[in-house]
């Protein structure tokens, strides 16, 4: 007896093998496939107006719905990570944005065979050229007015007072 349940364990294990690699299968193909392989900007950089960007942790890609952040590293430097979750993003385009105003590179996501390192300087318009309007200035009417109204209620109080005195003497 124990013979025939040995000899049925691989057997056991082969069909187990077989349903997990059909159910992970079955589960890309309704995912839109594995994720594809990621095209990294290792050194990120930025100009606004031809000056440079210090600060990049506002530097954003999107393909599609999907988007990520630059990450600052250790060194300095940002390191931003194309990466979206699976193979149907492939051929949707590239952006990258910086506070509202979009860069001048834009491309389709590529489908790749390795892994892509590259350096990239992102160009970004002025914020006035980019369509992003400046915040108008408020001015604190009511503020205003009611100092303008109590340094005339302060006025009339003294000359009120100087003329009572007038009257008594």
């Amino acid at each position: 007896m124990r013979a025939a349940m040995d000899r049925r364990v691989p057997l056991y294990v082969l069909l187990l093998v077989c349903w997990l690699a059909a159910t992970v299968s079955v589960a890309n193909a309704q995912e839109g496939g594995p994720p594809p392989l990621p095209l990294v900007y290792a050194d990120l950089k930025a100009n606004v107006a031809g000056e440079p960007v210090v600060n990049l942790g506002g530097v954003t890609v999107t393909v599609g719905d999907w988007s990520r952040r630059a990450e600052r590293q250790p060194d300095g430097r940002y390191l931003l990570i194309v990466s979206p979750p699976s193979q149907s993003y492939v051929g949707q385009e590239v952006t990258f944005e910086l506070n509202g105003a979009r860069a001048t590179l834009s491309y389709p996501f590529p489908a790749l065979s390795q892994p892509r390192v590259e350096t990239v300087t992102l160009e970004f318009a002025p914020p006035a050229a980019a369509g992003v309007r400046e915040a108008p200035v408020q001015v604190p009417w009511l503020l205003i007015g009611g100092i303008g109204g109590g340094a005339m209620l302060a006025f009339g109080g003294v000359l009120l007072g100087f003329r009572l005195l007038a009257r008594r003497a």
